[in-house]
């Protein structure tokens, strides 16, 4: 009885070494894939620290971006109404000469006929 209660025991002995290999080698095996995530995190947080400052970055150039599109805008407006400005000045100009050259052809035009009316006319003396 005492040898087939120890064969016994040992059976156990055996399947509970088994199991106990099997159970650490599963442990070594979720240990590994903890350290695995662990080390993947890390690598994400870095990266995510990365892409914040990097729109962090993007931010302030759009900033920058944004008030220099502001001080050409200006520029432009100041462009145009100088452009306006002279435009209307050129255009003034351009009326003023046409002005001028039509008074002087009415005034050549008079004079070549008074010149006319006096060449038909007799001289008195």
């Amino acid at each position: 009885m005492t040898e087939g209660r120890n064969a016994d025991l040992c059976h156990n002995i055996r399947d509970c070494e088994g199991a106990l290999k099997n159970l650490e080698a599963h442990l070594y095996e979720t240990r590994r894939d903890v350290d695995a995530q662990r080390h993947c995190n890390q690598q994400n947080r870095r990266l995510n620290d990365d892409l914040l400052h990097e729109r962090e970055a993007l931010q302030r150039h759009a900033g920058v971006l944004e008030a220099q599109n502001t001080d050409l805008s200006k520029e432009l407006d100041r462009f145009v109404q100088t452009d306006e400005l002279l435009r209307s000045q050129l255009d003034r100009r351009n009326r003023v000469h046409g002005i001028q050259d039509k008074n002087q052809n009415e005034l050549r035009h008079s004079g070549y006929r008074v010149h006319e009316a006096r060449s038909r006319s007799p001289s008195k003396f």
